[in-house]
């Protein structure tokens, strides 16, 4: 965790320091959309030759680029682990899933978003949004892959539809929301992907989870401590071991913000929860910090998130 909160300071120095005024910059607009702006571009000095440039940017690549601030919260939220600052973590995590309810509502893709990050977020819908939000991430999710999988066929390359995630928590992200979620008729589509080492995956989601997720799906609502220990526990080591950045590979966890929070980890600890079910023997390093916030009844948006999402059904539904 030291390490991690190391690589969090840096992104924090990037934000605030390293591209402040940018980010500065883009607050501004920002907060200018939500007083009825809804021109985001804004121009910027190339050289001497070229001058000035302007930007077209619209409202999910600008909340998409504003979430890198989380980076600030979970410092802070590492630094007090109470009640403020968890509630202050969570809403900065609100802004990307706006971001890809905007990205949904366009139809567009966003860049450098995987399927492991879509799912990570709809996983922490379950946990603390509402249903329209988990369905607005199931909904992009769906939008994503079929993209995915077209895009390969027609390229003839099967490694843009490669998913790091579809023995993890991608197929874990769906089979939750059938089956705890009431989305049941929603169905997403696993056809024409394939895995990190490009083996198709199977259209059946139960069918794609690895050893650990597996055992972890059959067994989190057990009433045999031992047995739900151990399963939190593979949970816990499991996300631990795929925290990682390779220039040659994506792992599972491959992002600074899911890294930090495990979402997937929490989904299953509040289902645990509102089944009635102990969790408070229920241990380990990746989530002993976020464990007292998972019994919390509801999770309040703060009120500029609230006109943002307003805002965006207004703009971009009509």
């Amino acid at each position: 965790m030291k390490k991690l909160i190391k690589e969090i300071d840096g992104i924090v120095n990037y934000v605030t320091k390293e591209e402040g005024q940018y980010y500065e910059e883009l607050n501004e607009r920002l907060a200018r959309y939500l007083e009825g702006e809804t021109d985001l571009s804004y121009k910027y000095f190339v050289n001497e030759k070229v001058g000035y440039r302007v930007v077209q940017e619209d409202i999910a690549s600008a909340l998409s680029r504003k979430f890198d601030e989380f980076a600030i919260y979970a410092r802070d939220f590492y630094a007090n682990k109470d009640e403020d600052s968890f509630n202050k973590l969570i809403n900065i995590y609100y802004i990307q899933l706006l971001a890809v309810t905007s990205a949904l509502f366009m139809k567009k893709r966003l860049p450098a978003y995987l399927d492991s990050n879509i799912s990570s977020l709809g996983l922490l819908s379950f946990t603390f949004f509402t249903k329209e939000d988990q369905l607005n991430v199931m909904e992009y999710l769906d939008f994503f892959l079929e993209n995915k999988a077209n895009e390969a066929k027609s390229k003839g390359n099967p490694n843009l539809a490669r998913c790091e995630a579809g023995h993890s928590i991608l197929p874990l992200f769906v089979i939750i929301g059938n089956d705890f979620f009431g989305v049941e008729e929603h169905v997403t589509s696993f056809e024409g992907l394939v895995d990190g080492s490009s083996v198709p995956l199977n259209i059946e989601p139960k069918n794609n989870l690895n050893e650990v997720y597996s055992f972890a799906y059959n067994s989190f609502l057990s009433d045999d401590p031992k047995v739900v220990s151990k399963v939190f526990t593979s949970l816990g080591d499991f996300h631990a071991e795929n925290c990682r950045k390779d220039s040659k590979k994506f792992y599972v966890f491959d992002a600074t913000e899911w890294q930090f929070l495990p979402s997937e980890i929490l989904c299953l600890l509040k289902i645990r929860a509102n089944a009635g079910k102990d969790i408070n023997f229920i241990s380990h390093p990746t989530i002993d910090m976020f464990k007292p916030f998972i019994k919390k009844s509801e999770f309040t948006l703060s009120s500029e998130n609230i006109k943002f999402r307003e805002l965006i059904y207004k703009n971009l539904l009509g």
